[in-house]
């Protein structure tokens, strides 16, 4: 039997275990979604004006074994930007949702169990999402080559740039892309069956060991270069007579890439399937 697990994930992708011995969540609460709703009196009933969700807290206790683990706890927050992970009792499909800690108490240690008895306040930023990435560099993957992922994705041939995405949600699915160096002036459109949905250009050149993040989840919307130690905003450098962000609508849709220089693209597409509640 699988048991539920917790996890937090911070700004530069280490993870910290809430499911451990050393110090573990207990009672969370706010795992769900609260909506407000605006209605107007038509006669004797109400017409529904507008339905919208409102901002979460996820609450719990965090037991700590000793003042040690605590302090390692208040260091690893202590740079913001956090990602709560929520794995379901009997999945195998980690939920995640941005966050930051609101409000963390600090105990004594209690004299029966032995341990700080904290608790915490994860102020949230999203709904919750599932994750879905897709990577390859062209010249390694077969032609017709399928990825086994649960949201349907696949790359269509080893010598064309495009990404398939089917999205069953009804909501668009925001995309992040990274587009990996050598590559000069890198561009891409979303199609459908209706025709061209949206499309991005970057005018800048990305050697070997640079990508470039095109990000269009809300939170953390931004087109920058990353290398190994720096990341340099390049929003300034897109052309503005593109949307530039991508977000998949319901259905299938093509995602197609293009640059200007001879080397094999290398990407990653990560597609975000957005719930109230998981």
């Amino acid at each position: 039997m699988n048991y539920r697990k917790f996890k937090l994930i911070n700004s530069i992708g280490a993870e910290y275990d809430l499911c451990n011995l050393n110090h573990a969540l207990y009672s969370p609460d706010g795992l769900g979604f609260d909506k407000s709703f605006d209605s107007v009196q038509v006669g004797s009933a109400f017409a529904l004006v507008e339905d919208k969700l409102n901002q979460q807290t996820i609450t719990g206790e965090i037991v700590f074994k000793s003042y040690e683990y605590y302090s390692e706890f208040k260091e690893f927050i202590s740079g913001g930007s956090l990602t709560f992970a929520y794995q379901p009792r009997n999945y195998n499909i980690w939920y995640y949702r941005s966050c930051e800690v609101k409000n963390l108490k600090k105990s004594e240690i209690d004299k029966t169990t032995h341990r700080l008895h904290c608790s915490v306040d994860f102020l949230c930023f999203s709904q919750w999402y599932e994750s879905v990435i897709a990577e390859r560099t062209v010249y390694e993957v077969s032609e017709n080559s399928i990825f086994p992922l649960t949201f349907p994705f696949t790359f269509a041939d080893k010598n064309i740039n495009e990404v398939i995405i089917v999205n069953t949600n009804v909501d668009p699915a925001p995309c992040k892309i990274e587009i990996f160096g050598p590559c000069s002036n890198p561009r891409w459109e979303l199609k459908n069956s209706s025709g061209t949905i949206a499309n991005g250009r970057v005018s800048i050149s990305l050697n070997e060991g640079e990508r470039l993040i095109v990000d269009s989840n809300i939170e953390s919307m931004c087109i920058v270069k990353m290398t190994e130690d720096s990341e340099t905003d390049v929003y300034q450098h897109s052309d503005f007579s593109t949307g530039r962000f991508i977000y998949a609508p319901n259905g299938r849709s093509i995602l197609r890439f293009y640059h200007d220089s001879d080397y094999a693209l290398d990407i990653t597409v990560e597609v975000r399937k957005v719930a109230d509640t998981v």
